[in-house]
């Protein structure tokens, strides 16, 4: 009686093998695809902050606030995005204005699309 393995079982065992690879590598390439999409997420989701900050500051700061929708196209993360941010008044005799912000980009065959609102009010209502 021999002690070796038998062709067959060696196919075997490399078929099984062969297949637990493949699924480790599409484990990682998922992996990478999803950490990418929440890097852009979260580079969107700064850049998102930093124009409501500087809305707000805006709005603070001025005597006449402007209530027209601004748009404009952006790179970010090496992926082409269009914004839009509308500026509403709310209450005029307290000076509250809504501040909406869209950010979208594709991420292959999917549009994403980043939503921030928040509210102002400036700076000479807040001292009366």
């Amino acid at each position: 009686m021999s002690a070796g393995f038998t062709l067959i079982e060696v196919m075997v065992s490399v078929a099984i093998l062969a297949f637990g690879i493949v699924v480790i590598y599409e484990a990682m390439l998922t992996s990478l695809n999803i950490f990418g999409s929440y890097a852009s997420y979260l580079n969107a989701q700064s850049w998102i902050d930093e124009q409501i900050w500087e809305a707000q500051d805006r709005v603070n700061h001025s005597r006449i606030v402007t209530t027209r929708e601004n748009k404009g196209a952006l790179r970010l993360n090496n992926k082409d995005s269009e914004w839009t941010m509308q500026i509403d008044p709310l209450d005029m005799e307290a000076g509250l204005y809504a501040l909406n912000i869209r950010l979208a980009w594709q991420e292959g065959e999917r549009t994403i699309t980043l939503s921030r609102g928040a509210y102002a009010v400036p700076a000479r209502v807040l001292r009366e």
